[in-house]
Formats: structure tokens, sequence, C-alpha cells
């Protein structure tokens, strides 16, 4: 560890220190630099991975799996059509940047109907407004701001900082 060998100080004229074993510090200091990026990349993805986590457990398990029925304005079915992928499935995270400020997780859905169920949209018949609106369902910015507030942020921050102060002082 670092070590202050020598302390003297003369009233007005400042003082005098000199340190033991400083190159070896800053020695471990440069690996731990070296190695930042690909950690930082870790601990970003893990929070990351656990925002997805929370926005698909917010997010509406509709009809959007198997068939759902297109209804007139009356409410009589017209047609019914099929869906593949329930809107719950459709998450996707990476983390992208080369690194540090640059680095960012992106998480998006890739259903092309997310937008209608978390906004809101005109219900629409035959290509014509049918004038009623259908209420948004705000999932995604709920889910995001109670991540927020939820201490996972900071204990995944703690721990990484955590690891950061045991490889500085390994070897010192």
């Amino acid at each position: 560890m670092i070590g202050i060998s020598e302390i003297s100080g003369y009233q007005g004229t400042g003082a005098n220190v000199r340190f033991t074993n400083l190159d070896e510090f800053m020695q471990k200091i440069n690996e731990v630099a070296r190695d930042y990026p690909k950690t930082s990349e870790k601990y970003l993805r893990i929070l990351g991975n656990r925002l997805r986590k929370a926005v698909i457990n917010k997010t509406p398990d509709g009809a959007t799996s198997g068939s759902y029925d297109i209804k007139d304005e009356h409410g009589n079915t017209i047609k019914t059509k099929k869906s593949k992928i329930k809107l719950k499935n459709t998450w996707a995270g990476k983390v992208v940047g080369a690194r540090g400020e640059d680095l960012e997780y992106q998480l998006r859905s890739k259903s092309k109907r997310y937008h209608l169920v978390e906004r809101g949209h005109y219900l629409v018949f035959m290509g014509k407004k049918t004038g009623r609106d259908v209420e948004g369902r705000w999932f995604f910015k709920k889910a995001v701001n109670e991540f927020k507030t939820s201490d996972q942020v900071n204990r995944v921050m703690e721990e990484f900082m955590n690891m950061i102060k045991k490889r500085i002082e390994a070897n010192a």
C-alpha cells in the first residue's frame, strides 16, 4: 500500500511529503483502467437486463398471441387475424458504444404495435377513424420509473466499485 515516509514542515514554507510504493499503486490503477471498458460493459449489461425483466413483467399479456378478432364499430366480428408473437416476448436489449461515455444499453420492442399499446391510439375501422379513443397503458414508462426508484442500480454500482477497489488493493 502507499505509505508516507517523511513529513516535515515549517511554518509558512509548506510541507514536504514523500510517498513510498507510489509506482506500484499507479501500475495497479493502470491495469484496472485497461480492463475498465470490459467490466463497465458487463455491469451495464447486468443493469440493462434487469430493466428488461422489469419491463417484461409490466408488459400487458393481451390477446396478441394466437388469434384476435377485428370488429366493426358496432362490436361485430368481421375477421379473425393470427399473431405470431406476444408483446411480452418482443423485448431486446443490447450494449452499444465503444467505451466509457459512449456505452449505452438500448432496450426496444420488435413489435410493430408496441407504440399503440403504450401510448394509445384512435380506433380505426376500414381505414377510417371511428371517433373512439383507446387509452394508452404507459407500462414501459411505469416500469422505468419503478426501476429508477428501486435500489437495484445502487446495489450493482456498489458491487462494481467494490470490485475495482479490490483489484487496486490486491497486490498493493
